[in-house]
């Protein structure tokens, strides 16, 4: 199981941050097929030649402005509708901090993040409970080489060290890294990190943002289903708040 990660970030004001991290699980038998109709989707909304020609972003496409436009909340549609197809499963969490909890901030402490832990957990219990014979390879947005070389550190730290974390055998020790302007798989969780980001940062009343943040919801996966507690693993979640 290939599980693509990527980050969004909101400052509303200064010292007033969310962050948001996201993950799609992709079963590595869809990858070619998911790309191939992605590119047919980009053609028909936007007449590209070429797969890399246009780098779908959720900031780009749904942002306040852009998701006034008819195309864009057709396309995101079709997203969704995609990833039903080929049973892809989306994770969010996003936390409210005051300076955000970017990763690369974190220079040789090896520190994993809370946010990051979060998704890990949530990845792993899916593959637990729905797919036992799979392993899940971690593949983050790529940035600089020495970040790339700090989030590798943290996420081995976090698995190696953790007593929690040592259970997670069928999460692969090693991240690796994609380019988001090659990766299609890369592009779609951009858009579900931007949405939840979005959505705590103080767009719950916008209507159609909340019809596709509930639709990539719903795709999610929650263990313990049942009365809201502490120990539930909401596939979609605010760390430290209400799940709804």
């Amino acid at each position: 199981m290939l599980v693509f990660i990527d980050e969004s970030y909101q400052q509303k004001a200064v010292g007033d941050v969310w962050t948001a991290l996201a993950a799609i699980c992709v079963p590595k038998e869809s990858c070619r097929d998911i790309a191939r109709e992605l590119f047919k989707l980009k053609k028909r909304f936007w007449h590209v030649r070429e797969p890399d020609e246009m780098e779908l972003k959720g900031s780009k496409l749904l942002n306040a402005r852009g998701v006034q436009s008819p195309r864009n909340r057709d396309f995101i549609q079709e997203i969704i509708s995609l990833c039903k197809l080929y049973k892809l499963t989306p994770f969010a969490v996003a936390q409210h901090h005051p300076e955000g909890l970017e990763l690369s901030r974190l220079r040789g402490k090896g520190i994993l993040p809370d946010l990051h832990k979060g998704l890990v957990r949530r990845v792993h219990q899916f593959l637990a409970d729905k797919h036992p014979e799979r392993l899940g390879i971690l593949a983050f947005d790529e940035r600089d080489r020495q970040t790339n070389r700090h989030i590798s550190r943290a996420f081995r730290n976090y698995l190696f060290k953790s007593k929690e974390a040592q259970e997670f055998e069928q999460i692969v020790e090693t991240p690796f890294f994609y380019d988001s302007e090659i990766t299609p798989a890369g592009e779609i969780v951009d858009i579900v990190a931007y949405l939840m980001c979005a959505r705590y940062a103080g767009r719950k009343n916008d209507s159609v943002l909340e019809k596709f943040f509930m639709s990539f919801r719903d795709l999610s996966y929650s263990p313990q289903a049942g009365a809201w507690s502490s120990k539930r693993l909401w596939g979609f979640s605010a760390l430290g708040v209400d799940p709804s």
